[in-house]
């Protein structure tokens, strides 16, 4: 009878997994955060490997605020370091949002917005960056 009960408990238990992990991806800003981190992703291998001879020697990305003037920067950082760095902090964020939406759902569903949000300001930038031609 004990163990009847035990393998009832198990299913239970295996179908309260199933309807958490069915409510992480209920929501549409979840799957929207993954599918514009794959995209941002994609553009930045891809396109940058394809416009890399296009892009000028030196790359003005950041902002020296002592010299007021901004910094130049070699074509390499943001055509492969930079995507290296955002797998891995978008790595972090998925795993956040997965301990996050365990105890507060709508604070998990408020920072995958913003992350798609985020990555559409980064899409313009990538954009920008890729336009630019050798003068």
């Amino acid at each position: 009878m004990t163990q009847y009960f035990s393998s009832i408990r198990g299913q239970v238990k295996r179908r309260l997994d199933y309807v958490e992990v069915a409510q992480f991806w209920k929501n549409p800003g979840i799957p929207f955060m993954i599918v514009s981190f794959a995209f941002n992703l994609s553009l930045l291998l891809f396109g940058g490997i394809i416009v890399f001879g296009k892009l000028p020697p030196k790359l003005q990305l950041f902002y020296n605020p002592v010299e007021q003037t901004w910094s130049p920067e070699n074509k390499v950082i943001p055509v492969f370091i930079i995507p290296i760095i955002l797998i891995c902090l978008y790595l972090l964020q998925y795993r956040f949002l997965k301990v996050i939406f365990k105890t507060d759902r709508r604070l998990a569903i408020v920072i995958s917005w913003l992350m798609t949000l985020l990555n559409t300001f980064l899409l313009i930038g990538i954009t920008q960056i890729y336009s630019l031609n050798q003068a």
